[in-house]
């Protein structure tokens, strides 16, 4: 996949918490989940959006599941290409954007009503921040007793130790996320 995004591009959600996105030039709504790393989409509406079905391979759940490539996914200013992502049976989940877009940006910013995404990120080093690492498609955090406050709040955490959003929302207000650096705040 690749990514074309000049400058910052800030998208709001609504009461739903679902984004406002374009697929191929088709409008539609995504929501955005830190714990998934592949983006996915029902079939029905990745047929309707002419998303490329490419191929099925082994799947536990459900034996097979099918990969399609997007070709173009906008959200505000940001365009993905070549976005590889899960087709699912549910006809009425939305179209989930995972950690296999967001990594592509320099950094994401996550507030209670917008996502901000930023080309490049930014390291601060006069401001508290949190090592991140990517291991097996997810986003982790180091254990609760290796980090100072405010970061060695359990709640603002999985039990997989994976970034709680919930968690940030409401007691940071906010999560910032900059895989350039792979550090968060």
């Amino acid at each position: 996949p690749a990514m074309e995004l000049a400058e910052t591009t800030a998208i709001r959600h609504d009461a739903d918490g679902l984004y406002p996105v374009s697929v191929n030039g088709r409008t539609g709504q995504a929501l955005i989940d830190l714990n998934s790393y592949r983006t996915t989409m029902p079939r029905r509406l990745a047929r309707r959006m002419k998303v490329r079905i490419v191929t099925r391979h082994p799947h536990l759940d459900d034996g097979t599941a099918q990969i399609g490539v997007i070709d173009s996914l906008r959200i505000g200013h940001a365009v993905f290409r070549n976005l590889v992502v899960n087709l699912v049976k549910d006809k009425k989940a939305p179209i989930t954007l995972g950690l296999d877009l967001l990594r592509h940006t320099g950094q994401v910013r996550l507030t209670r009503d917008s996502l901000a995404l930023t080309p490049k990120g930014t390291a601060l080093p006069k401001r508290p921040t949190l090592p991140l690492r990517m291991a097996g498609g997810r986003l982790w955090l180091p254990a609760a007793n290796e980090v100072h406050a405010p970061y060695d709040d359990v709640t603002l955490r999985t039990s997989q130790d994976s970034p709680s959003l919930t968690g940030f929302l409401q007691k940071q207000k906010s999560l910032t996320l900059d895989f350039e650096h792979m550090r968060a705040w």
